[in-house]
């Protein structure tokens, strides 16, 4: 007879190989040339890794220094293995995230379903509660690999997933012993909730959302002295958070207090509509049904026992997540929907234990979330109707050609102590991408220095940044973020960008101080690069015309309500 411990070793194996294998293929896919967040994670790990290869000291004095920054290198160094192992490649990178991070993320969801799902698969008796530790925690653990936004926050380069993994295991903690009668409970859930918002400082939010949803749980009329008790067991949780955050990054912990992130980062909040229905795309309407069909039937079938809380302290949990990511955060970018994913597996599976007839109801869900994930991760057209999830294939571009042959030639032509300046700032194209194009081709032997162009509205004038350029990069027809793409910031806050633009397309008068050179280079969707030498500087009649030009588009643009 097989016995238990074989049987999971089976299926922790089988998890594995089901990571490996789709990660491997999915990135494997790719081909292009990675920009902006895509990039920027994974050419951070490559600098940390660099720096331990050179000295292992001087990694852990890098390490140490970028805590007092808005974004640290602590998650870096579980990856380090897998980077020096497999040379910095972008595999090795993304591998390194999902066994670290994303594997533990699943057995998390797979230890809280073991806490709070019924034993039998085929009946449950409302009053009573078994929870089956060893069946729904492989079911929540391989239905988690089922869901598309589990994924492709991971595949493009986002580490945050270890942050929702920690974030999963203090919830665990929780579910344990909700009372917080121990106190080594207590402080394991704090550290656990500290080094999440460490580990990238949005997860303060889920933080929030977990410790509002244990204490609205666990309110009691009748037992009001304990919800009072537990209500000091929970600051004393989030007290040990903070000790844990400020004494591992006091600045940073500081800095996070007092900053207005807020006004900061408005350029990125969307919509409410526009934040709701890119949640609704990305996870498919049926999942959510199910998911959300999944909270309430739990609680309402379990009103009698001691697993109610729990289920409730899950819906509570979920529904304050979805209120501060559409009401608050309103954040299009993938990696915030890891703030809702985990409540919408615990939802999908709470689906499955509220049936009659589970065997059947897991087939069924377990079926429609393979195809739900299988078109998640494919390449399927975008669709008017979600009840799938929208498609998030591999970025494949088919002019990595000619993107490096223009990136070949910009080296010919100019030299290191030239500037460039870059009008396009999309996601079909912009100056990261030639960036991180040289990076791919020549390594440490790059030397086109690229200006930092302004691409998005705020209080740098881009004539300053023009004034410095040898070379302009003019990318037609007019490059910025559309509505649907994925790195997304909110509709009419790159007028910088289209001033610039409208600059040398209707030959202001600056521009006559650039000649244009006669080679262009085309890329996909019919963009078309050309480039312009500076052959005299800027006079200062020009200069304040330009500046008080660019004023004046500035103004009409930001009055024009269409995007």
């Amino acid at each position: 007879m097989i016995s238990r411990r074989s049987i999971d070793g089976v299926l922790f194996l089988t998890l594995v190989t089901v990571i490996v294998t789709v990660t491997t293929m999915y990135v494997s896919q790719e081909n292009t040339f990675y920009w902006w967040d895509y990039a920027d994670y994974h050419n951070y790990a490559i600098l940390v890794t660099d720096t331990f290869r050179s000295s292992v000291g001087e990694g852990w004095k890098f390490v140490r220094e970028t805590l007092t920054q808005q974004k640290n290198a602590l998650h870096v160094v579980p990856l380090l293995p897998f980077l020096i192992i497999g040379g910095n490649s972008r595999l090795a990178y993304i591998l390194g995230i999902a066994l670290t991070y994303f594997l533990p993320f699943s057995l998390a969801m797979g230890a809280i379903a073991s806490s709070i799902v019924p034993t039998s698969i085929d009946r449950c008796d409302k009053n009573v509660l078994q929870p089956a530790s060893q069946l729904s925690f492989w079911i929540a653990a391989f239905l988690t690999l089922l869901v598309p936004l589990s994924w492709v926050p991971l595949l493009r380069g986002y580490p945050d997933v270890g942050g929702v993994m920690l974030l999963g295991w203090a919830s665990w903690l929780y579910l344990r012993n909700p009372r917080l009668s121990k106190i080594w409970q207590i402080v394991a859930m704090g550290s656990l909730l500290g080094l999440s918002i460490l580990f990238r400082r949005h997860f303060a939010y889920g933080a929030i959302s977990i410790l509002v949803a244990a204490w609205l749980s666990q309110f009691s009329v009748k037992a009001w002295q304990q919800w009072l008790t537990l209500s000091l067991r929970l600051a004393a949780v989030a007290l040990v958070s903070f000790v844990v955050l400020a004494g591992v990054a006091w600045e940073f912990t500081i800095r996070a207090m007092t900053t207005d992130y807020v006004s900061r980062y408005a350029v990125w909040s969307l919509p409410v509509s526009d934040i709701f229905w890119r949640i609704v795309s990305g996870y498919g309407w049926g999942f959510l049904i199910v998911a959300l069909a999944g909270w309430i039937l739990q609680i309402w079938h379990l009103q009698n026992s001691e697993n109610y809380r729990n289920w409730l302290f899950v819906a509570i949990a979920g529904t304050v997540a979805m209120a501060i990511s559409i009401l608050k955060l309103r954040y299009g970018n993938l990696h915030y929907t890891l703030h809702l994913t985990p409540w919408f597996v615990l939802g999908c599976i709470g689906w499955i234990g509220a049936m009659q007839r589970r065997r059947l109801v897991l087939s069924l869900t377990g079926l429609y979330l393979f195809v739900n994930c299988s078109l998640g991760l494919g390449d399927v057209p975008q669709r008017s109707i979600f009840f799938f999830a929208k498609s998030h294939p591999p970025i494949e571009r088919h002019d990595t050609i000619d993107l490096r042959r223009s990136i070949d030639r910009f080296r010919e032509l100019t030299t290191p102590e030239d500037s460039i300046f870059v009008i396009g700032a999309s996601n079909e194209f912009n100056a990261l991408m030639l960036m991180d194009g040289e990076f791919e081709m020549y390594g440490d032997d790059r030397r086109l220095n690229f200006l930092p162009v302004p691409i998005l509205d705020g209080n740098i004038s881009p004539v300053d940044t023009l004034l410095l350029a040898d070379w302009v990069v003019l990318a037609t027809p007019l490059q910025v973020i559309q509505p649907g793409d994925e790195q997304i910031v909110r509709s009419n806050s790159q007028n910088v960008v289209k001033v610039m633009f409208e600059a040398f397309s209707e030959n202001w008068e600056i521009t006559r101080d650039f000649q244009k050179i006669p080679e262009s280079f085309q890329l996909d969707n019919g963009v078309v690069l050309s480039l312009y030498q500076r052959i005299r500087e800027t006079s200062e009649k020009v200069e304040e015309q330009t500046r008080s030009s660019v004023r004046a588009t500035l103004d009409f643009l930001k009055s024009d309500d269409s995007p």
